[in-house]
């Protein structure tokens, strides 16, 4: 897996990242209580309505303001997300997203069951539930029958893209869950989502992680339709580090 974390398309740590953060905003001046009980900010009114981001400092311990998306993404500030691997209750089959051909980033891309930027004040375990409530339409009600486990994280990962001045610095969680009802999607959002075989999503995602095609973030030709995001290929090295250290 060397050859792909290496890539300077995604950064490991914060040292190399700090020296290209832009200063943080002043602090703004509605003050509103978030979800979590010890942790306020001030905001601007005209934030009210926003996709909003809490930011981090640079140990993903200390909430520092409340920012919009398209700020967070500009500036490359630190905040947090989730993905989620779901996988048939046997295990032979990973549910996988197609991302729409009208997205800036990676279109056409198949991408991990769900991802989702976490709320003000969520917790990533909440994070993951919500996701696959609103991606998928996979009820939350029960949890525990869906078996969750984190598998790695948090951890620090950075998608830059240039063209559309995207710099994403997360601090992420990957966990996993069993599920074989049905699903529903947002046909705005994604081409498609279906079951794969497991171990061929694995193969596809290692021969890719070996490649150059691991940072390309341009459309799949039609010689290339079973191509995966780069943040998906994370998880799947994070997954199979999970499974490593379960057999030793």
């Amino acid at each position: 897996m060397s050859s792909f974390l290496s890539k300077s398309f995604f950064l490991s740590g914060t040292s190399r990242l700090s020296q290209q953060l832009l200063p943080l905003p002043k602090k703004r001046h509605l003050f509103i209580q978030t979800s979590t009980p010890h942790m306020a900010q001030n905001i601007d009114m005209s934030l009210v309505g926003d996709e909003l981001f809490e930011v981090f400092d640079a140990n993903n311990q200390r909430p520092l303001q409340i920012e919009r998306r398209k700020v967070v993404h500009q500036k490359g500030l630190f905040h947090r997300a989730v993905n989620v691997l779901v996988f048939s209750k046997d295990g032979t089959k990973v549910l996988l997203q197609r991302r729409a051909s009208n997205k800036d980033v990676c279109p056409n891309f198949w991408d991990l069951s769900c991802s989702e930027h976490l709320k003000v004040g969520e917790s990533y375990f909440d994070g993951a539930l919500r996701g696959l409530q609103e991606e998928l339409s996979i009820s939350a009600t029960e949890p525990a029958n869906l078996k969750m486990k984190k598998i790695y994280g948090p951890y620090f990962q950075a998608f830059v893209d240039q063209e559309h001045g995207i710099y994403d610095n997360e601090f992420q969680e990957t966990w996993v869950c069993r599920y074989d009802g049905p699903i529903e999607i947002d046909p705005n959002e994604l081409s498609e989502a279906k079951f794969v075989d497991t171990q061929a999503f694995i193969n596809q995602a290692l021969q890719q992680i070996n490649s150059s095609s691991s940072t390309s973030t341009s459309s799949p030709n039609s010689d290339q339709a079973f191509v995966l995001t780069p943040w998906c290929l994370r998880a799947v090295s994070n997954y199979l580090s999970s499974q490593n250290s379960l057999r030793e």
